[in-house]
């Protein structure tokens, strides 16, 4: 059994899958051997307690609340605090503006002297938005334009 975590090629037949198999996890109609993966999974993810069908569906919650909240919460406090510290050692603080640009005008900007990172706000969903921003980090051309 694989352990279920988000990914940005799962698809709605992978979540449905998973899906059936937490059900018949909580109904208790799994064998030993799906038992004894289940109790793998939970434990991998620092679960407590041994999951039953009156349980799981608490101890799957607490999991997801874990992976999904809680870790990347962690790892965005960590970076803002190296971010916004300036060569000199001078902590700044950085801001977040979002514009109307559309279509092929439509892209990050960042303002070094201000500490502004600028978003597009319109995106269709994430996996957009992580393309296209992927895109310009990777890019070799970079435009420096001063007012």
């Amino acid at each position: 059994m694989k352990v279920p975590f988000i990914r940005h090629d799962s698809n709605d037949p992978d979540w449905k899958a998973i899906a059936r198999i937490l059900f018949l996890a909580m109904d208790g109609n799994v064998d030993d051997e799906i038992q004894e993966d289940i109790i793998d999974i939970i434990s991998t993810h620092d679960g407590r307690g041994i999951p039953n069908p009156e349980n799981l569906t608490k101890v799957i919650g607490e999991i997801a609340h874990k992976e999904l909240i809680q870790e990347p919460m962690y790892a965005k406090a960590c970076w803002f605090d190296q971010l916004t510290i300036d060569a000199s050692g001078k902590q700044n603080s950085l801001a977040v503006r979002f514009n109307t640009l559309k279509g092929l005008d439509r892209r990050p900007g960042v303002h070094v002297c201000g500490y502004v990172l600028e978003l597009p706000e319109q995106y269709d969903n994430y996996l957009q938005f992580r393309s296209e921003f992927t895109a310009v980090l990777k890019s070799d051309m970079w435009i420096m334009d001063f007012m």
